[in-house]
């Protein structure tokens, strides 16, 4: 079994067909973003956003050599209200992967994933369950699974599922229901 996901199957969850709007926070090299693209069919919107103004960069220019044209990159920090610069409740999917363990305020994360996200929109949250070889984030940064859903169960996302994702990692799918 590989350690790491297929990005295309990983978002199978959300449902994402052309003409939806999805948001892929901490996007990196845009591993999600891409395999969302090809579901959408270069109809739609997807924004990227992360902190890194490099990564950023490469992914803009690998969208525009791939023809991939919906794609947006955003330099924003997630942690921050409004950060991600995206308007209220925009997003029919939103991906936030890897990116728990990486934030200080993990509250105010879920709060910014809820603000963007649209009536009836999901999210889906995908981290490392454990540390390996010198793979994944430290032992003490890792965030539980119990620990996400009582955030974002604290913040009114509704909890779906826990859904299998392979020997390192966990996802969890979340609905927004006002």
């Amino acid at each position: 079994m590989s350690i790491f996901l297929d990005p295309k199957k990983a978002i199978e969850p959300l449902n994402i067909i052309p003409g939806m709007n999805v948001a892929d926070i901490g996007c990196g090299s845009g591993y999600y973003t891409f395999a969302a693209s090809e579901k959408m069919d270069n109809e739609g919107k997807i924004y990227a956003v992360d902190v890194r103004k490099n990564v950023l960069e490469k992914l803009a220019a690998d969208a525009k050599e791939k023809g991939v044209s919906i794609v947006e990159t955003i330099w924003g920090n997630a942690e921050l209200e409004g950060g991600t610069k995206i308007a209220d409740e925009f997003a029919d999917a939103v991906i936030a992967s890897n990116i728990f363990f990486q934030v200080d305020d993990k509250k105010a994360l879920v709060k910014e994933l809820f603000r963007i996200t649209g009536p009836g929109g999901k999210l889906l949250v995908i981290d490392w369950s454990d540390s390996f070889g010198g793979l994944g984030p430290p032992q003490e940064y890792l965030v539980s699974p119990e620990e996400i859903k009582s955030i974002c169960q604290s913040t009114s996302f509704y909890f779906v599922e826990e859904i299998k994702a392979g020997a390192h990692h966990y996802k969890l799918l979340f609905k927004k229901v006002q």
